[in-house]
């Protein structure tokens, strides 16, 4: 509990597992403490559980990390309650009677990948103009995680090693944050169940929608923090990672809070008793994606 309330970029001092541990608070991830630490002058992020510490003490924030105010609890509580603010919204009601509409023209379409495909592009391209952006981003909650967890946690987090890990040791062992890039990937193609380059029907049931070419992005690469940029994703120099909290993607880039565009049976969501096709619970998901991030300008 005495962690969940600091700061990020507080010293912390503790006892693990009879051993005394120093670091620095840079993240929070459930049940686990993030933290910097220098070992012989050499820089590393530990991830621990809390309740393996004991004999816990907290000094000031350390001067000079460089962690943005977007990891201050005053600042965590404020987009939390932003991002509650927006639940209030139904967009499933606000969409539907247009959506309804649009199925019975779809079903009539006698090639309905090219017509979704087309809408993709038409809602990225109203997105872009309207909200004044070059390149959108798309990333899955694919190592789990909730749509609370990216607001309160300040965005995106880096991870270590490639999906290959999970198969080979000899995976590529950089920090990353994988990501779908609108100029390489079709919005439809990013929700679209059969992609190739999804490694599970859907990635995840959360979908984090951001500024790929922000200016943060921008200065991150001009700085050397953020390296080797592939359509799939962003690799991130470990010591810069950590001076920013370990996060990858910050929230003050997101276009939209996350979404959840297939929470539950699409279909009842717009008043339809019928189940809807994959294809058509995705149009449901783009149209439902355009409305929460035009809305959130």
């Amino acid at each position: 509990r005495l962690l969940d309330g600091a700061d990020y970029g507080t010293s912390i001092s503790a006892v693990r597992k009879g051993k005394p541990l120093e670091g620095v608070l840079i993240g929070m991830d459930g049940k686990h403490a993030i933290l910097h630490s220098e070992k012989g002058g050499k820089p590393a992020i530990k991830k621990i559980k809390k309740s393996s510490l004991s004999e816990i003490s907290l000094q000031a924030s350390r001067p000079g990390l460089g962690l943005k105010n977007e990891g201050s609890r005053k600042a965590r509580m404020n987009r939390r309650a932003d991002y509650f603010r927006s639940l209030d919204r139904d967009v499933w009601a606000e969409i539907s009677g247009d959506v309804k509409t649009e199925l019975k023209e779809y079903a009539k379409e006698e090639d309905k990948q090219a017509y979704l495909r087309k809408v993709g592009a038409e809602i990225v391209a109203r997105i872009q103009a309207e909200r004044g952006v070059r390149e959108i981003g798309f990333h899955y909650n694919l190592h789990g995680g909730m749509a609370e967890g990216y607001v309160t946690g300040g965005g995106i987090r880096a991870g270590r090693g490639d999906i290959a890990l999970q198969y080979t040791p000899h995976g590529d062992m950089a920090y990353k944050v994988y990501l779908f890039r609108s100029s390489n990937v079709n919005l439809f193609d990013v929700l679209n169940e059969s992609n190739p380059n999804l490694v599970s029907p859907r990635m995840g049931n959360v979908l984090n929608i951001f500024e790929a070419d922000s200016d943060y992005m921008r200065n991150a690469f001009k700085e050397g923090g953020a390296t080797k940029p592939t359509a799939i994703s962003i690799d991130f120099e470990e010591e810069w990672l950590a001076r920013k909290g370990n996060i990858g993607i910050p929230y003050s880039t997101y276009l939209a809070p996350p979404v959840e565009p297939f929470a539950g049976r699409s279909g009842k969501r717009i008043g339809l008793k019928r189940r809807l096709t994959k294809n058509e619970e995705t149009l449901l998901a783009m149209r439902y994606i355009e409305a929460a991030v035009l809305a959130s300008k």
